[in-house]
């Protein structure tokens, strides 16, 4: 029998019993698959609510539930810092494609713990690509 803590880790055992054994197989080779293109990085901002303070304790249970969710789409938390400030944390996040990172966002931010802003992360050297190409 499982005991269930807290909402994030009931979404994920529901996910994983939806999708069977895919959810939380995948694991992150910072390539897209079949090809040696890096995924997308994304930095994800966020802000604790309410009933994410009230519930601050479970915090590393929730962190540990997202990264099962992250890793369910394909994707993977590289990093993750408390932060004071305007934001409460910062993630630095990997995902295929932005369906798979929306898909995780709204799966971890359905439980109501957090809110979150995410900005999609450019690498310098593409930048660079990009600035070149400018008139």
């Amino acid at each position: 029998m499982v005991i269930i803590r807290d909402s994030l880790t009931f979404h994920y055992v529901v996910l994983q019993w939806r999708l069977g054994s895919e959810v939380g197989s995948h694991r992150s080779t910072n390539t897209r698959k079949g090809g040696d293109e890096k995924m997308p990085v994304y930095v994800v901002l966020g802000r604790y609510t309410q009933k994410g303070i009230e519930n601050m304790k479970a915090s590393p249970e929730r962190l540990e539930a997202a990264r099962k969710v992250a890793r369910s789409v394909g994707g993977e938390i590289k990093e993750f810092y408390y932060t004071m400030g305007r934001y409460d944390f910062v993630a630095i996040c990997e995902a295929p494609n932005d369906e798979a990172m929306t898909k995780s966002l709204l799966i971890i931010s359905g439980v109501g713990a957090v809110r979150t802003e995410t900005l999609p992360a450019i690498p310098s050297d593409k930048a660079a690509d990009i600035l070149k190409g400018l008139p």
